[in-house]
């Protein structure tokens, strides 16, 4: 995974994660977050690419 500010990533996952909960979109229990809202959640945060090496 690439992002453009590794530093501002987690906040801003965690803002995404937590607008997407709100919305709606969640199961019961524990799961990661790629489970709950789908192997692309990363890439929705702005400036994130992921490369295969």
């Amino acid at each position: 995974m690439w992002v453009t500010d590794a530093i501002s990533y987690a906040p801003w996952a965690a803002v995404e994660a937590a607008r997407r909960l709100l919305g709606g979109d969640r199961r019961a229990g524990f799961e990661a977050s790629a489970r709950v809202f789908g192997i692309g959640f990363a890439e929705t945060i702005a400036g994130t690419t992921i490369t295969d090496y």
